[in-house]
C-alpha cells in the first residue's frame, strides 16, 4: 500500500494543499485519482514514509483510484488543460525550479488559456503548450501574445 499526497480539484484545477492518503494500487505523481465518490485530485507526491504519518495513521483514508482517461489520442503531441497544468507543477517541482506560468494556465495578458488553442496578435490561430512540452519545459511565457512571466 502507497502512502500519497493528494490536492483536490476545484472545477478542474488542483486547489489548496495537498492531504495524505493510502493507495492500494500503484500510482505516479500528476495522476488523477478518484477521492471518494464525489471528489477527485491530482497526485502531488508519492512513497511518503510511515514516519511522516505515525501521530495520525489510524485518521488516513485510502482513496477510491485511478480516473481512467477516455482519450483515444495518438501518441505524439496532446492537449488537455488539467493534464498541462499538473505536468508544469510537477515538472517545476521535480527540478526545483520556479513556476512562472499562472497556476489557472489564463495569461495575464491576453487572457487566453495557454494550455488550449487560442488567437495570437494577428488574428491567427495559434496552439497552446502541450502535455509533453509542460511536462518537459519550463514555460515562461504566453505562446499566444508572447508575455514574458518571469520579467
Amino acid at each position: 500500500m502507497q502512502i500519497i499526497k493528494v490536492q483536490f480539484l476545484k472545477g478542474e484545477i488542483p486547489s489548496g494543499k495537498a492531504y495524505t492518503y493510502f493507495s492500494e494500487e500503484t500510482v505516479s505523481t500528476g495522476d488523477m485519482v478518484q477521492i471518494n465518490s464525489s471528489a477527485k485530485g491530482v497526485i502531488t507526491e508519492v512513497d511518503i514514509p510511515e514516519s511522516e504519518i505515525e501521530d495520525f495513521r489510524d485518521k488516513v483514508k485510502t482513496i477510491v483510484g485511478k480516473v481512467v482517461s477516455e482519450s483515444k489520442e495518438e501518441p505524439g503531441e496532446r492537449f488537455n488543460v488539467l493534464d498541462s497544468l499538473v505536468a508544469q507543477k510537477c515538472y517545476c517541482k521535480e527540478e526545483s525550479y520556479p513556476h512562472f506560468a499562472p497556476e489557472d494556465g489564463i495569461c495575464w495578458k491576453c487572457n487566453q488559456q495557454i494550455y488550449a488553442e487560442g488567437k495570437n496578435r494577428m488574428g491567427n490561430l495559434s496552439k497552446g503548450i502541450s502535455i509533453e512540452k509542460a511536462g518537459s519545459e519550463l514555460i515562461t511565457g504566453c505562446p499566444h501574445c508572447n508575455w514574458s512571466y518571469c520579467d
